[in-house]
This record gives structure tokens, C-alpha cells and sequence, in this order.
């Protein structure tokens, strides 16, 4: 089995991750709930504006999943 899930979410000022959402999966009902477990994991180095650490909304991922029977 193959899919595919497309997360949204924002980088907080200390690197987390937050308010992963899923954007579009296929197929359906089967990704989205372990990619926003893998995704709420990540650690990002913090983006920096003017010297200091800021939150970047709206980063976007694709998360391609294959299971082998």
C-alpha cells in the first residue's frame, strides 16, 4: 500500500512544531493520524528575523508512506 499526506503548521520561535492540519491525503482515512504524530516530533532550528528567533506559519510538507505486503 502507497499514499501520501500534505501537513501545514507553524514553526514557533523555539523550533516546535504547531498546529500541524492536514491539508490532503490519498488515500483517505488511512496516513493522516501517524504523520501528525511524526510531524508534532520535529525540530526545527528556529527561523531568525533581526537577530531574534521567530514563528514561520504556514510551512508545508508531503509525507509519502509505502508498506510492503
Amino acid at each position: 500500500m502507497e499514499g501520501w499526506v500534505c501537513l501545514e503548521f507553524t514553526v514557533t520561535s523555539d523550533g516546535t512544531v504547531a498546529k500541524p492540519r492536514v491539508l490532503a491525503s490519498a488515500p483517505e482515512g488511512y496516513f493522516e493520524a501517524p504523520a501528525l504524530a511524526a510531524v508534532r516530533q520535529w525540530r526545527y532550528r528556529p527561523f531568525r528575523e533581526g537577530g531574534k528567533s521567530i514563528q514561520r506559519p504556514g510551512v508545508r510538507v508531503m509525507l509519502t508512506f509505502e508498506i510492503a505486503e
